[in-house]
């Protein structure tokens, strides 16, 4: 029974691992995006993060904030608010990280 439980645990780490690597992408290529403003494209990519289930905390609050990012810029300023206060409650310095990848 334990060896069971240790490999069901195993695969559900290793998903986990590749779903966070997966989604990492996509926020990267996200604030590339926002450099070069594509806005709309990078709610897309941000959403598509938020679809594979990101477990790390800290990817999390990259993406919302890259996400309040495009949303501030086009004009969205209830979304862009919700999401930098998801952004800060995850990772309380992520919103000096976001404005050093962006300039």
């Amino acid at each position: 029974m334990a060896v069971f439980f240790w490999c069901a645990f195993a695969e559900n780490t290793n998903a986990q691992l590749i779903s966070d690597f997966q989604a990492s992408i996509h926020v990267n290529s996200a604030f590339h995006h926002l450099v070069a403003g594509n806005y709309e494209r990078v709610i897309e990519l941000i959403d598509a993060a938020f679809n594979l289930s990101m477990a790390n905390r800290y990817l999390r609050a990259d993406a919302y904030y890259a996400r309040s990012y495009a949303h501030m810029q086009l004009g969205n300023y209830d979304e862009a608010y919700n999401d930098i206060m998801r952004s800060m409650e995850l990772h309380y310095w992520s919103n000096s990280l976001g404005l050093t990848r962006l300039v």
